[in-house]
């Protein structure tokens, strides 16, 4: 039992140093073209909250992910996998989702997949 604990603890390290990675790297291309120091009365914070809420937000779903389906590999009961085909489309629905939006500030093409995953994620919690 203190093996599955400490291959999960691990896991947890490497996904935290991956997101630190991926923070470091990443976050500079995001602020370029931004004017640093702000002016007085500038306003770039549109610029930046959009894509950096959906990267976020697509980062934190696949950490959740990840870890739910290493402890559960490791024999931890874990009921946020997805099970079913259902659950399955609704995830990977969401990821295309939470990705198209990101990716919406830099190329409109990705509208196309927003709207279509938006819309299906709106009606599967209608029925």
């Amino acid at each position: 039992m203190r093996k599955k604990f400490l291959k999960l603890a691990l896991a947890i390290i490497i996904v935290l140093a991956s997101n630190i990675f991926l923070e470091i790297n990443l976050l500079p291309y995001f602020y370029k073209g931004i004017p640093l120091p702000y002016g007085i009365t500038a306003k770039p914070i549109g610029a930046i909250i959009f894509p950096l809420t959906f990267y976020h937000l697509l980062i934190i779903v696949l950490d959740i992910l990840i870890l739910a389906y290493i402890s559960e590999r490791l024999g931890f009961k874990v009921d946020i996998f997805p099970k079913t085909k259902e659950g399955i489309m609704d995830t990977i629905s969401l990821i295309v989702f939470l990705f198209s939006g990101f990716m919406l500030w830099y190329q409109p093409l990705f509208l196309l997949p927003f709207i279509l995953t938006g819309g299906y994620l709106v009606f599967v919690e209608m029925k």
